[in-house]
């Protein structure tokens, strides 16, 4: 089971690593990432279609989304995350300060934010 707390530390770790701010929870982008997470699961829609809706009237101006499936051990996902450049960049980019993560099953959904920049 991945853990959300746990992929919060790695990214923030990963970020120290990189001289990048770490991210704080934004727990209405987690509720968001949660119900994303179980949408995903449920239609069987394996993609980033329709994305962007998850941050429909938050003060955001700049979103990321990062998705995996079939990953039951947290610091293994975040280590291929961190492999792959486009999982990376979100992971890494300074522009983020906050962060939403949702499991629902086997879905993992991270949500990146720029939250009142």
């Amino acid at each position: 089971m991945i853990s959300t707390l746990l992929m919060l530390v790695l990214i923030n770790a990963s970020r120290l690593q990189f001289n990048e701010q770490p991210l704080q929870v934004y727990s209405q982008l987690e509720q968001r990432a949660e119900l994303r997470a179980k949408y995903i699961y449920n239609s069987k829609q394996w993609s980033h279609l329709g994305w962007k809706e998850s941050f429909i009237g938050l003060d955001c101006s700049y979103i990321g989304e990062n998705l995996a499936r079939e990953y039951t051990n947290t610091e293994i996902l975040h280590k291929a995350f961190l492999k792959s450049p486009s999982h990376a960049a979100n992971i890494l980019k300074a522009r983020y300060n906050v962060i939403g993560i949702g499991t629902y099953e086997d879905i993992t959904v991270e949500l990146f934010c720029d939250k009142n920049k």
